[in-house]
């Protein structure tokens, strides 16, 4: 799920440094013998148990899910040094928040060019507020979208990225963080 508006360190956590060698030991410990058993075991993509094994942001929910299968605690492990999600664009009067969550880095990105001018249009010019990108599993849908909305971001106050699994999405959670993002008030206690 893409929503255009953010606030990435409530939201977001990765393994500290110190400790990666520490979550590879739990992953031993626990007895997977591949991060694809890992995954298929916590229901979660093998990218993202990827990334939370080699210190890179995922959703705080998913670390969270992590943490637990492998028996570790995830404040003790988590890096909270990290406290600034606001991207600030120079040049523009207006300041602009980004919160890319669990968003994956599109690398070596090619061809695609006709669908990302057709989605650019649809969301800058024509105001489209829902599109759904459809077709096969792991032909690039996600890499596309992120690539769009990476480039058109400028465009908007605000960005946040959002994924939502299929067992752990939790929507009245998910508009508590936009009201607290929204409102700019980190530390107000919304009721809902």
């Amino acid at each position: 799920m893409t929503i255009f508006h953010s606030q990435r360190s409530r939201r977001s956590l990765r393994v500290k440094q110190e400790c990666i060698q520490r979550v590879k030991n739990g992953v031993r410990r626990a007895s997977f013998p591949s991060q694809k058993a890992l995954s298929i075991e916590v229901g979660l993509s093998r990218d993202v148990v990827s990334r939370f094994l080699n210190g890179k942001r995922i959703d705080f929910v998913n670390f969270h899910e992590l943490c637990q299968c492998l028996s570790l605690d995830w404040q003790e492990i988590a890096d909270l040094t990290e406290d600034n999600p606001v991207e600030e664009p120079q040049g523009q009067g207006t300041p602009r928040r980004v919160d890319w969550g669990d968003a994956p880095e599109p690398v070596n990105f090619y061809g695609r060019s006709q669908e990302k001018e057709t989605l650019e249009t649809w969301i800058v010019q024509d105001n489209c507020r829902v599109i759904a990108v459809t077709g096969l599993a792991r032909v690039g849908k996600t890499y596309l979208v992120t690539k769009v909305v990476r480039e058109i971001a400028n465009e908007f106050e605000f960005v946040i990225w959002r994924s939502s699994p299929r067992q752990t999405y939790y929507p009245l959670q998910l508009l508590k963080e936009l009201l607290q993002f929204l409102t700019n008030e980190q530390d107000k206690l919304f009721r809902i």
